[in-house]
């Protein structure tokens, strides 16, 4: 196989461009409508399943503070959405019916790296552990995002 030289920024922009036109194709079918429903932010229509957000025990934790330990860092951020992900086929027995997004938000300034697994303060949804990838900051708040499938 021929030696390919990439350099990371051009591995930045693959995956930005790739995310914008999944999130551009999302938009157009209009399949899916962010909307809040009891503070916790939830999608509607389309071939969404029923909202994990509307179990009682994660309602509850959106809006909470949670303690994020990985590797040295401690932080302290919030939860701040639950949004299901978008399933275009059965899942198997034993697993959860429904993907989601977690959410959460912590200051700027000390915020963790990102993209590796933290320690949580408490559980959410039975799981003390979660891989956070770090997102856009917005504002004073650096992002963080945690898949659960």
């Amino acid at each position: 196989m021929d030696n390919i030289d990439v350099s990371r920024r051009a591995l930045v922009a693959g995956g930005v461009l790739a995310t914008a036109v999944l999130a551009a194709g999302t938009w157009w079918q209009g399949s899916a409508v962010p909307a809040t429903d009891n503070g916790v932010t939830v999608v509607t229509g389309g071939t969404t399943p029923e909202a994990p957000a509307h179990r009682a025990d994660l309602a509850q934790a959106v809006g909470q503070p949670v303690q994020l330990n990985g590797g040295g860092e401690i932080a302290a951020a919030t939860l701040v959405a639950i949004m299901p992900l978008p399933m275009h086929v059965n899942r198997p027995a034993g697993v959860r019916a429904a993907p989601y997004r977690m959410t959460f938000h912590t200051p700027r300034a000390g915020a963790p790296v990102g993209n590796k697994t933290y320690a949580l303060g408490a559980p959410i949804d039975g799981m003390d552990r979660l891989y956070l990838a770090r997102g856009v900051d917005q504002g004073e708040d650096a992002v963080l995002f945690a898949v659960v499938a």
